[in-house]
């Protein structure tokens, strides 16, 4: 495991733009990955296995630092979704979210809030990539003509 440390830096630092919280990052993720490797399945997916890790350590980290003043915690993200969303009013989103289909709120909440890729949510739903590409698309554009 702990040839994927440098790369898990890396992509830490490179998200959080500090390097404490980025060694920081890297301490969690090998902590978290201890405490869970009973739940890898396929030992040839342990890099992808970490990286999901990190990745939810990261977006963590991120929601820690990023709270609206009624305590609701954002992933701060580059994608111009999460700018948006950064910038509604909390109610206004988690209302609009509630008037959105199903499938659209479970595609938009997986992805944003719980940190799945999108091969990851391919593989969950058993749906080819193009589908959860095009979910997340017309969730989107939903979620936007709500805002």
């Amino acid at each position: 495991m702990i040839q994927y440390r440098e790369e898990i830096y890396r992509f830490a630092l490179s998200r959080l733009r500090n390097e404490a919280d980025a060694q920081d990052a890297v301490q969690e993720t090998f902590l978290l990955a201890h405490r869970r490797i009973h739940t890898l399945r396929d030992s040839s997916r342990l890099r992808s296995w970490l990286m999901t890790i990190a990745y939810r350590v990261v977006i963590q980290t991120v929601r820690d630092r990023c709270t609206i003043s009624d305590g609701t915690s954002l992933v701060d993200s580059h994608d111009s979704f999460m700018e948006a969303v950064k910038r509604e009013d909390a109610h206004r989103v988690r209302a609009a979210m509630a008037k959105l289909r199903p499938l659209d709120r479970d595609a938009l909440t997986a992805y944003y809030f719980d940190g799945l890729s999108t091969p990851e949510m391919a593989d969950r739903l058993t749906v080819p990539l193009g589908t959860v590409k095009r979910r997340l698309h017309d969730a989107r554009r939903r979620l936007g003509a709500l805002l």
